[in-house]
């Protein structure tokens, strides 16, 4: 097997970007491997240096391949061309090292972006730059692109078009300020609408009875460094300490009741791989079906005769998360047992078994007055 490294230009205007997708046949990718896999007699997969979206051009998208065919590579060239389409075409194709990687390889990637400022379109630059016809304020624009300049963390961009609280600082920016953030030290995830309800509707297809899973978020934001770099990206700069001459103050209201200062996505972090990158599987200590059955009725008779202390030590011994057991514990020091508190420690007990026993008619289907429209 041999590895080669190859460099590719097209005109992606007819294509759904370089990635190949299920629902379509018209991506970069698969005319590219398509072609390489009908010079090569066998089945040809490429990694590439960066993904392109639909629409977007390449002038030199480097990629790499293994393959066992021997072919000259004048062959390799030519005769991947002439199955191409005509705004597809190799530029070049030559034998590398197997640690090279066109992706990981990369020491830099340029990117062009041509603005066309002008009342009419170009026939000349159709489909190639982008039409503004509105007048733009080149020096505020010179002014915001300096911020851009040198080594940056761009990862929270991807999200800035679809979360509420940008639109609410672009607002308050677009007023002259303040930026209000509840506290210097939040953190948040976030996650575009569509990227959570694909993931969503893939776990579901993973999952069996009682998989527990949990959905990468990627790394959470800081919130104030997102509300700086929006005043940044607006051509502004932030008043602080070190700069008490800026444009827009960002102000600090406070958490509001029952606002943490960051998001937990699991208690505990032993998880699992899964088919898919972005979903792990949580590895959660349960307790059998029998043997939670027996609690179960212990439950029910400790509740019958009132009898708290015996569900403490019902809790103490079955929930293993020390977060929902100390809860447990606090809420029955000290507490007569009322109508719906051995609704509160069975549910708490496990949520998961509380389903799957009531698939077996373990689980009674009226605990008490307080819990009939819950669990019928």
């Amino acid at each position: 097997m041999k590895r080669f490294a190859a460099s590719i230009e097209y005109y992606g205007t007819n294509y759904s970007g370089w990635q190949k997708q299920k629902q379509t046949l018209d991506t970069v990718q698969e005319k590219v491997e398509n072609a390489l896999s009908s010079i090569a007699n066998e089945e040809i997969k490429v990694i590439c240096s960066g993904r392109t979206d639909a629409g977007v051009h390449a002038i030199s998208q480097v990629i790499h391949f293994d393959t066992n065919a021997k072919r000259f590579k004048k062959s390799w060239v030519e005769g991947t061309n002439s199955l191409l389409p005509n705004d597809i075409s190799i530029n070049w194709i030559k034998s590398v090292d197997d640690t090279f990687n066109a992706r990981f390889s990369a020491v830099n990637r340029t990117y062009k972006y041509i603005v066309f400022n002008k009342t009419s379109g170009s026939i000349i630059h159709s489909n190639r730059v982008t039409l503004v016809k509105e007048k733009l304020d080149i020096d505020t624009m010179v002014k915001a692109s300096r911020f851009l300049l040198g080594e940056k963390d761009y990862s929270s961009f991807r999200y800035l078009i679809s979360l509420v609280v940008n639109l609410i600082f672009l607002d308050q920016i677009s007023q002259g300020g303040p930026v209000t953030v509840t506290d210097k030290e939040v953190k948040r995830y976030f996650m575009t609408i569509p990227e959570a309800a694909q993931l969503v509707i893939q776990a579901g297809a993973l999952g069996k009875d009682g998989d527990v899973f949990v959905l990468d978020m990627g790394e959470p934001v800081k919130i104030l460094e997102l509300a700086k770099r929006l005043i940044n990206l607006s051509g502004m700069e932030f008043i602080d300490k070190n700069n008490p001459d800026g444009d827009i103050e960002i102000k600090f209201t406070g958490l509001r009741p029952g606002e943490k200062l960051y998001e937990e996505l699991l208690i505990g972090d032993d998880v699992s791989a899964t088919e898919h990158q972005r979903i792990l599987k949580a590895k959660e200590d349960s307790l059998t079906e029998e043997v939670l059955s027996k609690y179960l009725v212990s439950l029910s008779e400790a509740d019958r005769v009132g009898d708290v202390i015996a569900l403490r030590e019902i809790a103490e011994e079955t929930i293993t998360a020390d977060v929902l057991k100390n809860d447990l514990i606090e809420g029955l020091e000290g507490i007569g047992l009322s109508k719906g508190m051995n609704c509160y420690i069975s549910g708490n007990l496990t949520s998961l078994a509380r389903t799957r026993l009531r698939k077996k008619s373990y689980w009674p289907t009226k605990c008490c007055s307080s819990c009939i429209s819950s669990n019928s």
